[in-house]
């Protein structure tokens, strides 16, 4: 596993651990296309 990942997994453990409701689900963006700007719209898609 990666330094980044691990650091990913620890922080996401902290915020649990603090009441937070987030998991790496929150970090996928099923309408990004990497060929384009993402930009307000396609948040607002979501």
């Amino acid at each position: 596993m990666s330094a980044t990942n691990k650091a990913l997994d620890a922080a996401f453990k902290t915020a649990k651990d603090n009441g937070a409701n987030v998991s790496r689900d929150d970090l996928v963006f099923p309408n990004w296309d990497p060929s384009k700007d993402y930009v307000a719209s396609d948040y607002e898609a979501l």
